[in-house]
């Protein structure tokens, strides 16, 4: 009689989306990744809990170099000029975090109200407990918050911990606001893996080296493609990663 089969362990990995998606547009997007790793993970999405009102208003190298009041000018009328164009919808997807009033987001202004990142720590501490999640991973804003939780998250004491974080794509926050979380505290310590797009144009390097620095053991690939969480390219960095993650949550289960 041959011997029963052992179902061989996943890693739980709650992953965050970034800006203008949700959690279900998120997971249509991302089929082929889950496809590449889902020998290692089984992959929990997590909806932000703010809605994007207006148009989104994306990254700008050159409006970057103005001061908060003209970017605010520009963007308020870039909003509208979109609206005029295309018409009015009810939202634009979701957001992490806001900036100036809730529903309104800049990946720009810098010295501006922020508004419901509290809301959005306790909705990804909620997934992560209730999944008992090995880890966490996230997308462009979602590598950002991932990156803000985990500051905020490792200096208090709590029932749940993760051994590890995945970022793609993961830009420096220029609000101060969330700086100043960033600059809290010792850096995060746990294993990580970031994955940077050299045709990535919306988060360059330039971007996401900063954010990687609050990082002490931090593994970096850079991938051929573009703005995107890459499959079957990067299948071995994923294995190899993963499979050192499995041996780290076994010896600590």
């Amino acid at each position: 009689m041959s011997a029963p089969v052992v179902a061989k362990r996943r890693l739980k990995v709650v992953f965050l989306h970034g800006l203008t998606q949700t959690a279900e547009t998120f997971r249509q997007q991302t089929g082929a990744f889950r496809k590449t790793v889902t020998s290692f993970i089984d992959v929990v999405y997590v909806d932000a809990p703010h809605l994007i009102r207006g148009y989104p208003v994306y990254y700008d190298e050159a409006r970057a170099l103005l001061d908060d009041a003209q970017v605010s000018r520009i963007e308020d009328e870039l909003r509208k000029s979109r609206e005029a164009e295309m018409g009015p919808r009810e939202n634009h997807g979701r957001t992490w975090y806001c900036t100036e009033s809730l529903g309104k987001y800049s990946s720009i202004l810098r010295n501006c109200e922020l508004l419901g990142f509290e809301e959005s720590f306790e909705k990804v501490l909620e997934a992560c407990e209730t999944e008992n999640a090995d880890g966490i991973m996230g997308f462009s804003q979602g590598a950002s918050m991932v990156t803000l939780f985990l500051k905020r998250l490792l200096q208090h004491k709590g029932s749940w911990r993760p051994k590890f974080c995945v970022l793609f794509s993961g830009p420096m926050p220029a609000n101060v606001h969330l700086r100043n979380i960033l600059n809290e505290g010792p850096p995060i310590s746990i294993p990580s893996l970031h994955l940077l797009g050299e045709k990535d144009l919306i988060v360059t390097s330039a971007r996401a080296l900063p954010l990687i620095d609050y990082y002490t053991n931090a593994e970096i690939h850079n991938h051929k493609s573009g703005h995107v969480v890459p499959h079957t390219e990067c299948k071995q960095v994923y294995r190899s990663f993963f499979k050192r993650m499995l041996d780290i949550a076994d010896e600590s289960s």
